[in-house]
């Protein structure tokens, strides 16, 4: 007869992920120019998350350096256009 060795079962201890990283210096600069833009403008965060045709928490990420993808011109200029602006 062969021996079993008894293992025991993994204990699952809540969500399992790596913790976040905090945003680099670069992101927090295009951050915070998004929200100088948009505040010029005179919109609110609901306002241009609507233009921008996502949700106001959507955009308070970006806003906060919460999103890498900032940094993609792509994105830059979609954020802009939905401000009235340009990228530059």
């Amino acid at each position: 007869m062969l021996a079993v060795a008894s293992i025991p079962a993994p204990v699952f201890r809540g969500v399992m992920s790596t913790p976040p990283v905090p945003p680099s210096m670069e992101i927090l600069a295009v951050a915070k120019a998004l929200r100088l833009l948009r505040e010029e403008v005179g919109m609110t965060q609901a306002e241009a998350a609507d233009a921008a045709n996502m949700t106001r928490q959507a955009w308070n990420n970006y806003e906060n350096g919460a999103r890498q993808s900032i940094l993609r011109s792509d994105k830059q200029q979609e954020l802009a256009r939905a401000l009235g602006s340009s990228r530059e």
